[in-house]
């Protein structure tokens, strides 16, 4: 019978425990209760990971804010199947974020975060305010609405500062 070990370099150990670190950063940032300092933190989170961790470890840090914002009641009970698409719109911006090669950051940025709000915008919106009452409505237009856009490219402008910090310490300058 054969084994097989999984053997985690001291790199790879590294990146587990930075994308814990910054899973832990996304779970607490529906605390703050405020949808625009939480959503330029989880972005700056997600366009930070992708730099310094990959883009394996961003997806994963993607899937926790949302729930946690259901949790705490950031999103209300009865909109929380927006949440799937939340989820989804930010495993967009981390997936295009990663893909795009130029480097120019700030174009990088600002594609990203515009993909994102048309994303919700666009398909998500639509499909939703045709199911739900005028109440309801206010509540996913402020959710999906150029909210969005200002927090996707606000935590891309906060990530390049986060980035710039994050290299300068030991942890992250090591190859």
């Amino acid at each position: 019978m054969r084994e097989s070990a999984f053997v985690l370099d001291h790199k790879g150990l590294r990146t587990v425990i930075a994308t814990l670190a910054f899973t832990a950063f996304g779970i607490m940032a529906p605390l703050i209760h405020h949808q625009l300092a939480t959503g330029i933190l989880v972005n700056a989170l997600l366009f930070s990971a992708v730099r310094l961790l990959g883009v394996r470890s961003a997806l994963c840090i993607a899937l926790f804010p949302s729930l946690m914002a259901l949790a705490v009641g950031l999103i209300p009970l009865a909109q929380s199947s927006v949440v799937v698409w939340v989820i989804l719109s930010n495993a967009l911006l981390v997936v295009l974020f990663h893909w795009l090669k130029s480097k120019f950051l700030g174009f990088r940025i600002i594609l990203c975060g515009v993909a994102k709000f048309l994303f919700l915008f666009l398909f998500v919106l639509p499909f939703f305010l045709n199911f739900c009452s005028r109440e309801e409505a206010k509540v996913l237009c402020a959710l999906f609405g150029v909210s969005q856009l200002i927090t996707a490219i606000g935590g891309g402008v906060f990530s390049l500062g986060i980035v710039r910090l994050l290299k300068k310490t030991p942890w992250f300058s090591l190859s």
